[in-house]
């Protein structure tokens, strides 16, 4: 067992997510009552954009938790999988039993992640004072460098969200550069996305336009159809902003089935009511 675990995280650490997927099949199928087996599935199913099927995993693995620790891990994925969907308050409900469980943790990483993932909650529903206390409890936590360029990324988001582009920018360019330092692919991307998202915003469109296709190509090789879908999403916003009608249905077109096909119904809406627009 230990063994295929340790291959499967060197396939998540090395991005092959798709040959992770079929060493979690195998743990699973080898180790049915395995609360490892289900949670790398899991894990695997989440990074390629499979929300239901991360979700279904996750809730398996739950069924054999051997420990409390086991579990707030568990509820911590679980309110990544809800958050993904856009499903706020369940995400709370989950990232909160997690933080029950962990207050008192040894385990800084997750505390780290946890106050992290609080705070894109709380931006996400409008909360910026709130998702900047969580930003701040995860960064004042001594922890290694390369964890710090999600925290960059989410604070850049709340500047973003207050038209503070130069801030935005600043912190943005700042996760980049940790994320490439480390080879972080999934950050990196998303850094890169809504980066190029923003400079859409400021109609700077040479580089918006580089940002969003090098976050495209990046998803399109780890094999994330979700982060893909948010790719395509901002390439419709991009085109429609530039006023060509045909790529910005062509991508939002796209965007709303991988979305779709993801579990993603939120987002989906979201992007439907972007298609509605350009008519």
């Amino acid at each position: 067992m230990l063994k295929l675990i340790e291959e499967f995280y060197n396939c998540i650490n090395a991005g092959d997510y798709k040959k992770a997927i079929k060493l979690g099949k195998k743990a699973v199928k080898l180790y049915p009552k395995s609360v490892y087996a289900y949670y790398c599935l899991g894990v695997a199913y989440k990074l390629t954009g499979q929300l239901d099927l991360a979700l279904s995993s996750f809730k398996k693995a739950e069924l054999y938790a051997e420990s409390q620790e086991d579990l707030g891990n568990i509820y911590n994925q679980i309110g990544l999988i809800y958050y993904a969907k856009g499903d706020y308050e369940n995400a709370l409900h989950y990232f909160n039993r997690a933080l029950n469980i962990l207050a008192d943790s040894d385990d800084i990483t997750m505390l780290f992640n946890l106050y992290n993932n609080m705070g894109m909650v709380y931006n996400n529903i409008g909360d910026t004072d709130k998702a900047l206390e969580y930003y701040q409890k995860a960064s004042g936590l001594k922890i290694h460098e390369k964890y710090k360029a999600a925290v960059y990324h989410n604070i850049a988001l709340i500047y973003d969200r207050e038209e503070d582009y130069k801030k935005a920018i600043k912190y943005f360019k700042k996760s980049i550069k940790i994320s490439e330092k480390y080879k972080q692919y999934h950050s990196l991307a998303k850094t890169m996305l809504n980066l190029g998202r923003l400079y859409t915003h400021m109609k700077d469109y040479e580089k918006a336009i580089h940002y969003l296709e090098e976050g495209l190509k990046i998803m399109q090789n780890v094999g994330d159809k979700y982060g893909q879908a948010f790719a395509y999403t901002y390439l419709g916003w991009y085109y429609a902003d530039i006023n060509n009608k045909k790529l910005a249905k062509k991508y939002l077109l796209k965007a709303h089935n991988l979305f779709k096909s993801a579990g993603a119904e939120a987002h989906a809406e979201g992007v439907l009511y972007s298609l509605k627009e350009l008519e």
